[in-house]
């Protein structure tokens, strides 16, 4: 069932959040390809049943958070450079870490895209400082957190 994640989403999303997340944001293609249902930064769980007539068979429902998803470049379709040799930046798939962000009512889990550079090839975190400081002002506040690294 949970076969609609990035592979690499799959070690770091705890079992809980895998299933709804793969079935809420993805889809497969006839030909097989993970893509996108669409594209949107947050998604809400939905959670357990108002009314049990018998026990649940898990307790995930009852744990589940919410899931936001940050796509600069899918999304808005912005002409981001790369910020070691300022060539052009492309997706290239999924950012393998799915963070876990505390908020002040909870946790959340945040997932964003790759990009790479044409000209150098190097590997981009769509969440990385130096992306979110080529977004303007009201694309820059859309992002909702503060990342910081152990």
């Amino acid at each position: 069932m949970f076969q609609l994640l990035p592979q690499a989403w799959r070690l770091t999303l705890p079992l809980e959040q895998q299933e709804w997340v793969g079935r809420a944001l993805f889809r497969r293609t006839a030909s097989g390809k993970l893509v996108l249902k669409d594209h949107r930064m947050w998604w809400f769980p939905p959670g357990a049943r108002p009314i049990y007539t018998q026990p649940p068979a898990t307790a995930h429902p009852f744990l589940q958070r919410p899931f936001f998803l940050w796509l600069p470049y899918k999304m808005w379709a912005y002409h981001l450079t790369c910020p070691a040799c300022e060539g052009r930046l492309n997706g290239a798939g999924w950012y393998k870490t799915v963070r876990r962000v505390l908020d002040r009512n909870g946790w959340y889990f945040m997932a964003t895209e790759v990009l790479e550079c044409r000209s150098c090839h190097r590997k981009v975190a769509g969440w990385s400082q130096g992306i979110l400081d080529q977004l303007d002002i009201a694309h820059r506040e859309e992002f909702p957190a503060v990342l910081t690294y152990k």
